[in-house]
């Protein structure tokens, strides 16, 4: 699919484990880490990826802070989360839904549905993509 993919975890291991996983798929051509929700904001800002997967649950900046930070670019915002947690407290689910995410999935996960989730995202944000670029050239047009 040749994308490119933030995981923002500050488990070195989960996170080259899901990048691993990505990789070897095909569905990522590039992984991009970070640590916690500010460097992963920073990666976000600079390298506007494709998708991002972020742990909720991290030291600093949490994975609520970082959809925060998310919204107030609107650039941005187009950029589809994926939320990951070991954490199964539905109000956490409900809040990251709410505040922007498009999917949570709950460790420990498969590897067939993080993968299944992802393709289904990066198809929905590749045809989202596209129909932003043919309203624009409609809008051109039209004037």
């Amino acid at each position: 699919m040749n994308a490119k993919i933030l995981i923002i975890e500050d488990s070195k291991a989960m996170r080259e484990s899901i990048g691993e996983t990505l990789l070897r798929s095909g569905l990522a051509a590039e992984v991009l880490q970070a640590n916690d929700g500010l460097e992963g904001f920073k990666v976000l800002f600079k390298e506007q990826p494709d998708l991002v997967i972020c742990d909720i649950a991290m030291p600093q900046i949490d994975g609520h802070r970082f959809l925060e930070m998310r919204a107030s670019k609107e650039d941005l915002r187009e950029i589809p989360v994926i939320m990951l947690t070991a954490s199964e407290d539905i109000q956490s689910k409900v809040r990251a839904l709410e505040r922007g995410a498009v999917d949570y999935i709950t460790k420990p996960f498969q590897e067939a549905e993080l993968l299944a989730r992802v393709r289904v995202h990066l198809q929905m944000k590749h045809l989202q993509d596209e129909l932003r670029h043919a309203n624009a050239l409609l809008e051109k047009l039209a004037i």
